[in-house]
C-alpha cells in the first residue's frame, strides 16, 4: 500500500518551470541558450539557488559550468569541477574554510552553527589543546571567522591569510601540532594540484 506524501510548505502549489529542447537548439549554442534561460529567469525574481540545470552525467556539467561562468560572470555557480576541494571533506581546514567562503546570512546561521562546531571538535583532537575561552562556542567561532578579511583575490592565498588570522587569535601554533600541519599540508597540496590540472578562477571556488 502507498503512502501519501503531501508537501507542508508554504510554497507547495507553486509551479516550477522545467526546460527540454533537444531538437530545436544545436549543441554548438546551448551554452548560450542556457545563459539566455538564466538571465531571464533571475530577471522575473527567481532567485539563483532555485535555478538547475540537470544532465545525464555528472561529466557532462563540468565544461559548460565553466562555459556559464565565463558568459554569466555575475552569477554565483555550484557546480562539479568549481571546486579544487574534492575529496577532502573530512579535512579541518576544508570545514574551516566552509566558513570563511560561505555568506553569514540568516538563512545560513543554522548551517554556519553547525560547522563551527564541527571546526571547534576537531580543534580539540588536532591541538590537543582547549581553545582561549573567548573563543570556546560556536557562535564565538562564526564571530571570529566574520570578523576576518583579506583583501587578497587568490582564492588559496586568500584562505592561508584568514587561516593564519584564525589561529593568531586562537593562540595556535600549526607547527607545533603535527597531526593540525598534516591537515593543512594536504588541504593546501591537494587543492593546488588540481588547480594544475584543471585550472579554476579563484573567484568561483565551490565547495
Amino acid at each position: 500500500k502507498q503512502s501519501a506524501v503531501k508537501s507542508l510548505t508554504s510554497y507547495a502549489n507553486e509551479h516550477g518551470s522545467i526546460t527540454f529542447d533537444n531538437k530545436t537548439i544545436s549543441q554548438d549554442d546551448l551554452v548560450q541558450n542556457l545563459a539566455r534561460l538564466i538571465t531571464q529567469h533571475i530577471a522575473d525574481g527567481v532567485p539563483e539557488y532555485e535555478i538547475c540545470i540537470l544532465a545525464p552525467r555528472w561529466s557532462l556539467l563540468t565544461d559548460l559550468s565553466r562555459q556559464l561562468i565565463v558568459s554569466l560572470p555575475t552569477i554565483s555557480f555550484d557546480a562539479p569541477g568549481l571546486s579544487p576541494f574534492g575529496g577532502l571533506q573530512e579535512n579541518l581546514w576544508y570545514k574551516l574554510a566552509r566558513l570563511f567562503l560561505s555568506q553569514p546570512t540568516p538563512q545560513m546561521y543554522l548551517v554556519r552553527i553547525r560547522w563551527a562546531n564541527e571546526v571547534i571538535s576537531e580543534l580539540h583532537v588536532l591541538t590537543e589543546k582547549e581553545l582561549p575561552q573567548n573563543c570556546c562556542a560556536p557562535r564565538e567561532i562564526l564571530k571570529l571567522v566574520n570578523s576576518l578579511t583579506s583583501v587578497n583575490h587568490d582564492g588559496l592565498s586568500y584562505l592561508q591569510e584568514v587561516f593564519d588570522q584564525f589561529c593568531n587569535v586562537l593562540q595556535i601554533t600549526i607547527a607545533q601540532a603535527p597531526l593540525l600541519q598534516h591537515a593543512y599540508v594536504e588541504f593546501f597540496s591537494s587543492a593546488r594540484k588540481k588547480l594544475t590540472q584543471n585550472p579554476i578562477p579563484s573567484d568561483t571556488y565551490s565547495l
